[in-house]
């Protein structure tokens, strides 16, 4: 048998390395190993054109274009294409989603300063993600921010995919190594079926990058009647903004053939009015808040020198360029020069979140930008951050939302609203529960006991104590008759009829008989489901994949599940059903980036999928890690451990220990102060 994941040869049913089911040896061939990256590539395609990268197509002519080469750039024949709907592309988490919009936003803003830090979470996307948007927008940033940190990491690797390719090729151009984009260009040819297309390609960028700039216009109008690869014209008009931002206005392009996603690409600087207040060497320097024992609070940069007096009552960082600071009671944000951008007059305010922050003058709410223009008025007796373009309001005891120009885009008449998720929010009016759309349109009426969230395209709702499910449109597609129901999960949906339980498929069709006792959600292809009270695992056609006897087990994450032995030990298990952590501790979690939270003799720490301890059972309290780091309290102090285990800071302080761009703002009897990574207190003598 044989493993796709690991590509290797494995015995049993189930990978012991990976927990991938194991597959029969004819079906590891390049025509079905082909097909799989074909669906990934025309998804991309796909998603790519909905955002506005690409070429409006008709005539069915994008999936001509998705089949000219996969997501990792090899050539690909067309009889092995097949449609996205069918695609095994792991979508990107809610988290993730917000980032990319972020992304997308502070590209049309010109906003280089937020780009730049988000260059490393898009980085840890791409490790995680098979989606090729986000390397091409990561790569782009890097092509644009950080050529010659493109450039090394190019170098220095062999397995350089499409988009890294193409990328480091206009990095070169940018740092005016011709010839080495010249090698990188023409290395494109290994990666696609036209190899006629990047010798154009080629010939575009060099001329531009050598300021022949009718030669690049005659190459790329050639580009768009090139019927074969339309898509690579936006490719090169975002590459001559990265190489010379000042010629690109002398470039004509055909819009009605091609419509570009980066309009504002340009040089990525900040806007004029801000980059006007400040020296270019000031924009660059990093400073970090410090107190002194007087408790007054100023600013000093990385070799500890001061560059804005501790003259403040409190101070957080620089994000967007500006700092928060508080002076006499009030509020207010300096730049780097100690200007008062927007003045300390505010009773509070929030930090800048996509450019805006609320802020409180004489008990009612508004927003400014990072001006310290009043973008939206005073008259909200509540407010909260911007996330994804809308910020939650109250006024007069309702909620609703506002966007960025202050629009109420979701009237103030509900009694409570939820956050956006993928593009609506939950509201409550009367004690009955819908759905918003962006807009504000009510899409799920507010007639419904209960709603979940949006899964998969669908929502479980109540009505009257019988649960059914809606779609995004209102339309009730799966009638309300029964007990209970779960939100889909790989296309199906744990459901509860005469106090049994089954699972169903999106047109409500009972895949999988109500019979059981009670059934979990599928996970990795799996169902945990308890028959006759005795747990096992089920397929999505209901055939039994693992009996489990009288052992208590959770679904699988990450190739394990967890599983509770007679007595109340926990360890887990694979999908063959071998014990490989043994059942030895009081309490377990999922695993989650390959480690998992467990409890022996009532500590906390963490382990890995072999069952090694990373990080030792001795704390009251782990967290989950972020960015490779973890919070960990000991007797009530906290400090914070890295993934090898290492505590890099002592259990010491009295509140948690959250790092963001390297700085995390701690309390210490009674005092709070900032620390850096490496343990150093900012506390002036």
């Amino acid at each position: 048998m044989y493993c796709p994941v690991c590509k290797e040869e494995r015995q049993g049913k189930f990978c012991p390395e990976c927990g991938t089911r194991l597959v029969a040896e004819h079906l590891k061939s390049d025509t079905k190993l082909q097909c799989e990256w074909n669906e990934r590539f025309i998804k991309f395609g796909k998603d790519v054109i909905a955002d506005g990268l690409g070429v409006e197509k008709e005539n069915g002519e994008q999936e001509t274009v998705c089949r000219g080469t996969d997501a990792s750039g090899a050539a690909r024949s067309n009889d092995n294409a097949r449609s996205a709907s069918g695609s095994g592309v792991t979508p990107l988490s809610r988290r993730d989603s917000v980032l990319m919009s972020a992304v997308e936003r502070n590209i049309d803003s010109n906003n280089a300063e937020a780009l730049e830090k988000q260059i490393e979470r898009l980085a840890v996307l791409v490790s995680n993600y098979s989606v090729d948007v986000v390397s091409y927008k990561y790569y782009m940033l890097l092509a644009a921010l950080r050529p010659k940190e493109l450039i090394n990491l190019y170098e220095a690797n062999t397995a350089n995919g499409y988009w890294q390719t193409f990328w480091v090729a206009v990095a070169y151009l940018k740092c005016n190594d011709i010839s080495k984009s010249d090698n990188a260009i023409v290395g494109l040819d290994r990666y696609s079926e036209y190899p006629e297309d990047n010798s154009l390609l080629l010939s575009a960028l060099r001329a531009y990058a050598e300021s022949s700039t009718f030669e690049a216009e005659e190459y790329m109008n050639e580009i768009v009647w090139n019927e074969c690869t339309p898509l690579l014209l936006p490719f090169v008009k975002a590459a001559s903004l990265v190489i010379a931002p000042e010629r690109a206005e002398g470039i004509a392009v055909d819009n009605e053939k091609c419509n570009f996603y980066i309009e504002n690409m340009v040089s990525l600087e900040m806007p004029e009015e801000k980059a006007a207040r400040r020296k270019e060497e000031l924009s660059k320097l990093v400073l970090i808040p410090i107190v002194n024992k007087k408790g007054k609070w100023g600013y000093v940069d990385a070799e500890n020198n001061e560059v804005i007096p501790c003259k403040y009552d409190d101070a957080f960082q620089f994000c967007n360029g500006l700092a928060k600071v508080k002076l006499g009671g009030k509020w207010g944000f300096i730049d780097k020069e100690d200007n008062e951008v927007v003045p300390v007059k505010y009773d509070s305010a929030y930090e800048f979140n996509e450019l805006l922050t609320a802020v409180n003058r004489r008990g009612k709410w508004g927003y400014i930008d990072i001006n310290g223009n009043e973008v939206v008025p005073f008259k909200y007796d509540d407010a909260e951050e911007f996330s994804d373009g809308f910020a939650k309001v109250e006024l007069k005891g309702k909620w609703g939302y506002i966007n960025a120009s202050g629009k109420e885009v979701v009237p103030c008449k509900y009694d409570d609203v939820d956050y956006f998720l993928d593009g609506f929010a939950r509201v409550e009016l009367k004690g009955k529960k819908g759905y918003v759309d962006v807009n504000g349109k009510e899409v799920v009426s507010c007639k419904y006991n209960d709603v979940s969230y949006f899964e998969e395209g669908l929502v479980a709702v109540d009505f009257n104590g019988k649960w059914g499910y809606v779609n995004e449109s209102g339309k009730e597609v799966i009638p309300c008759k029964y007990d209970r129901t779960w939100n889909f999960s790989e296309g199906l949906a744990s459901v509860e009829l005469n106090g049994k339980y089954g699972f169903i498929d999106k047109s409500g069709r009972e895949v999988v008989p109500c019979k059981y006792e009670y059934a979990c959600d599928f996970s990795e292809g799996l169902a945990l489901v308890s028959q006759r009270w005795k747990d096992i695992f089920i397929d999505k056609r209901g055939n039994e994949a693992l009996a489990l006897g009288d052992d208590i087990v959770m679904p699988f994450c990450e190739g394990l599940a967890k599983v509770i032995r007679s007595g109340g030990k926990c360890g887990y298990i694979d999908k063959s059903g071998r014990e490989v952590v043994p059942c030895k501790y009081e309490f377990a979690c999922d695993f989650y980036g390959g480690l998992a939270q467990v409890e022996l003799n009532g500590k906390k720490g963490c382990i890995d999928r072999k069952g090694c301890e990373i990080v030792p059972c001795k704390y009251d309290e782990v967290y989950s890690f972020s960015d490779g780091l973890a919070e960990v309290e000991l007797g009530g102090k906290w400090g914070v451990v890295d993934k090898s285990g290492k505590e890099i800071i002592p259990c010491k302080y009295d509140e948690t220990v959250y790092f963001y761009d390297g700085l995390a703002r701690v309390e210490l009897n009674g005092k709070e102060f900032y620390i850096d990574k490496t343990g150093k207190e900012y506390i002036k003598d």
